[in-house]
């Protein structure tokens, strides 16, 4: 999960906004030929086409498989995921995404207020996006602008 979060947040810095999901299941590769296929892959992928903002969200396959181990693993309220209202294709319904910014975050900054001013970068980053594009794309930019907000008032709170 560091690892995705890393290429979401490496890519706001470039000014690119990425989405994806993230399913459990079995995939079948044919590495030979580098073809991979099974449910997962298309879970993964009706999901990430559903949603209107830039995030990497978890598929229920997903968060039931760690909510299924036995030590304990804690998604929401423990920093790696985030519960959110996510906007979709036909309004709001709510999921776990995984906390990229927190990620990010967690390895860059030494206090808290380092970590509010990277939270305020992103957003910043985002705001001089906004400014390149209209419609539907625009629509995007102003979702996950609600989520970083979203995002860094939970880590003031937690400060």
């Amino acid at each position: 999960m560091i690892s995705t979060a890393k290429v979401v947040s490496r890519a706001l810095e470039c000014g690119l906004l990425v989405k994806g999901a993230i399913a459990h299941g079995t995939l079948t590769a044919d590495l030979k030929n580098s073809i991979v296929f099974g449910k997962p892959l298309i879970d993964a992928y009706l999901l990430q086409e559903e949603i209107k903002l830039a995030s990497v969200i978890l598929h229920h396959s997903f968060e039931q498989k760690i909510l299924s181990f036995d030590h304990g693993v804690r998604l929401d309220g423990s920093g790696r995921c985030q519960r959110y209202l996510t906007p979709i294709e036909r309004g709001f319904v709510t999921h776990m995404h995984l906390n990229w910014l927190q990620y990010s975050v967690l390895f860059l900054a030494k206090s808290d207020q380092e970590k509010l001013e990277l939270v305020d970068k992103y957003i910043g980053i985002l705001k001089g996006v906004h400014l390149t594009v209209s419609g539907g794309s625009r629509m995007y930019i102003d979702n996950t602008m609600k989520y970083l907000e979203e995002c860094r008032r939970v880590a003031a709170a937690e400060r």
